[in-house]
């Protein structure tokens, strides 16, 4: 919400200082950089708005921040200390982009390319957090060949697994299985004295069984997609850790295609999801309330 000016003050500082002054001894008074001060007047122009310049009121900053209820007679440079404690930015020391100021926190950049970079990299922070699931269109990104390799591995297991379990009238649960699936039939069988198939002797090798039905269920699994077979047998979180040790997923790519689609702010600026752009100095920065 935006402060109203004190009536009774007339905006008396209105003819002592310009913008350019203000700007100055704005930028003085806390030894702050280029980016630092382009974040204080974007914060003076949420507060205040603009002048008919189109600059931020920095009277109307001057005269509500500067203004003492014990000195209604408060100099200039009273004002320009209290503006610059008001607005005071304060930079975090595990980014070179992360800043408060009037008591919010803002991601501020001087390139939109260091933009991005940073988004991408809040995105792959967010799926360390809550995995791939929540990603839109991580599916697009993933290695299927590893997950279908592993489908593959895990048939060939469950088929030695049964190779060794009885069948009320197979050799084997292996031969029952490969029978049902019409991977073999009664001519691949012993016969009896009557000529009929004795399905407890089976001419087919074991391991070309195995190898037979595994393929059989894998390419028979379901799924249009290896990966989320995967998931749907071992769990999310087996799933992120089988990605990360296998390097299934793309993340860079995922992370650009985020990014990409859904926009830098939809990343950074958490508390409204805006873009702000503000040109200072010849440079254009790009700010975003986190």
């Amino acid at each position: 919400m935006k402060h109203e000016v004190h009536s009774f003050v007339e905006r008396k500082y209105y003819v002592m200082i310009t913008y350019d002054e203000f700007v100055d001894r704005l930028r003085n008074e806390n030894d702050s950089t280029d980016i630092e001060v382009a974040l204080m007047l974007l914060c003076i122009e949420d507060e205040y708005g603009t002048n008919d310049l189109g600059e931020p009121d920095y009277v109307a900053a001057l005269e509500n921040e500067g203004y003492d209820e014990d000195d209604e007679e408060g100099t200039l440079d009273d004002a320009i200390v209290e503006v610059a404690n008001a607005f005071y930015v304060n930079a975090e020391s595990w980014s070179n982009n992360y800043f408060e100021c009037n008591g919010a926190e803002y991601y501020v950049f001087d390139d939109y390319e260091d933009a991005e970079e940073e988004a991408k990299q809040d995105v792959i922070n967010l799926i360390d957090d809550i995995g791939y699931s929540g990603i839109n269109g991580w599916e697009d990104f993933v290695d299927e060949s590893i997950f279908e390799e592993a489908m593959q591995e895990s048939n060939e297991f469950y088929c030695d697994d049964i190779a060794d379990e009885s069948s009320s009238i197979y050799e084997s649960r292996l031969v029952e299985e490969c029978y049902d699936a019409g991977l073999i039939d009664d001519d691949d069988f012993e016969t009896d004295e009557d000529g009929d198939p004795n399905y407890e002797e089976c001419l087919v090798d074991e391991d070309d069984l195995k190898e037979k039905l595994a393929q059989y269920m894998t390419d028979n699994s379901g799924y249009s997609y290896a990966s989320q077979w995967y998931m749907d047998n071992f769990g999310e979180e087996e799933f992120n850790e089988f990605v990360k040790r296998n390097n299934a997923v793309d993340v860079d790519e995922l992370a650009e295609y985020v990014v990409r689609s859904d926009g830098v702010a939809n990343s950074l600026a958490r508390y409204d999801g805006e873009e702000n752009t503000f040109e200072f100095d010849g440079t254009t920065y790009y700010i975003y309330k986190a």
